[in-house]
């Protein structure tokens, strides 16, 4: 199988879960054996949630490297761009 077949298995199930949970995937990147996702979660209804950034390093179709980061999002932007 090749690594993009594989990486697409990997986003795929990414999707999944990001669709059981509260989180709306805003951005997919894929790039060789490297996944970045950008990700609207929310954890409580009602709430802004948390704009997340995953990367993740793939190796023989398995998620090898995890990387993130985590931001709440704040009542105001600073700028007129917003997190998303």
């Amino acid at each position: 199988m090749n690594t993009m077949m594989l990486m697409s298995q990997h986003i795929l199930m990414l999707i999944i879960v990001a669709c059981i949970s509260l989180s709306e995937i805003k951005r997919v990147f894929a790039d060789g054996d490297y996944v970045i996702l950008h990700v609207h979660s929310i954890r409580e209804p009602g709430t802004r949630g948390r704009a997340i950034f995953d990367l993740f390093k793939l190796e023989n179709g398995k998620i090898v490297e995890h990387w993130d980061a985590v931001q709440d999002i704040p009542e105001k932007s600073a700028n007129e761009n917003g997190m998303f």
